[in-house]
C-alpha cells in the first residue's frame, strides 16, 4: 500500500489522507477527499488526435460521395443529350434506297468502282430496319431507325430509339476496311448521347448494340466481302473491285 509523507514530520500517512495523523499540516498530494488513488494519479489521455481523424474520414468520404453522384448525374445528362449532325428522317419514298447486294455482286463480276452518297446510305437503312418494339412496350421504347455519317476513313453508325416520347442516341465509330476475302470493322469508339464511351469497351458490347445490322445485313456485309476496298470519306463511301 502506497503512502504520504508528511513533509513537516516525516509521518508516513495512509494515502488516503488530506492531513498529517501527527501533526496535523496538510499534506502536499493530498486533493479531494479520499485522495488520489492509482487510476486518479494516472494522465489523461489526448483523445484529440483520434477526433481530428474520424471528422477527416468523414469529411472526406462525404467529398467523395458528392463527387461520384455529380460524375453520375453529370453523365445521365449527356447521355441524354442529342449528338451533332442528326440527319431528318426521309419521307417514305423519299430517297432512292440502292441494292447494295446485287451492286457488290456485279461489281464482283466486272472491275468497278461504286460511289454512294450519305443521302443514299440512310435512305437504304430506313428501308431495311424498320421501326419496332423491343423488349419494353412501345409506347415505353422502342427502336426508331438507323442512320451513318460519313467522315473520312471513318463511319459513324447510331441507332435512334424513343424512351417515352424523348429520343435516345446509340452510337458507334467504326473502320472497315477489306483483306483476303473478309470484311473486317475496328471499333474506334462509342457513344450515347454526346457521353463518350471508349473504344476498348464499346468494342465489347458493339455487337450485342448493333445486333441488327449483324443479322439483318447479312447478304449485304458478305458480298461486300467479294469486293476488293471500301474508302469512307466525308458524305461518301466507295467501294472497288479492281484498280
Amino acid at each position: 500500500m502506497s503512502v504520504l509523507k508528511c513533509p513537516q514530520c516525516e509521518y508516513q500517512n495512509e494515502e488516503q489522507r488530506v492531513y498529517c495523523h501527527q501533526c496535523g499540516t496538510k499534506l502536499p498530494q493530498a486533493g479531494f477527499a479520499g485522495g488520489y488513488g492509482p487510476a486518479q494519479n494516472q494522465p489523461l489521455r489526448n483523445t484529440q488526435p483520434r477526433q481530428i481523424q474520424a471528422a477527416s474520414g468523414s469529411f472526406f468520404g462525404r467529398f467523395f460521395r458528392v463527387i461520384l453522384w455529380s460524375a453520375f448525374v453529370a453523365a445521365l445528362i449527356q447521355g441524354a443529350r442529342s449528338p451533332d449532325d442528326i440527319p431528318a428522317p426521309l419521307p417514305p419514298g423519299g430517297g432512292e434506297a440502292p441494292n447494295f447486294t446485287r451492286d457488290f455482286q456485279a461489281a464482283a463480276a466486272a472491275p468497278r468502282r461504286l460511289v454512294y452518297q450519305e443521302q443514299a446510305v440512310n435512305a437504304f437503312l430506313q428501308s431495311k430496319l424498320k421501326a419496332r418494339a423491343g423488349v419494353l412496350p412501345a409506347h415505353i421504347a422502342h427502336f426508331e431507325r438507323a442512320f451513318v455519317n460519313l467522315g473520312d476513313g471513318k463511319l459513324r453508325l447510331t441507332k435512334e430509339y424513343q424512351l417515352l416520347g424523348y429520343p435516345i442516341y446509340v452510337a458507334g465509330v467504326f473502320k472497315p476496311s477489306i483483306s483476303g476475302g473478309a470484311l473486317h470493322v475496328n471499333t474506334d469508339s462509342g457513344a450515347v448521347g454526346r457521353l463518350p464511351i471508349a473504344g476498348l469497351i464499346f468494342d465489347r458490347i458493339d455487337t450485342l448494340v448493333f445486333s441488327e445490322f449483324v443479322e439483318g445485313l447479312r447478304a449485304e456485309r458478305a458480298a461486300l466481302a467479294t469486293l476488293k476496298s471500301v474508302t469512307i470519306r466525308p458524305g461518301e463511301v466507295e467501294v472497288a473491285s479492281g484498280p
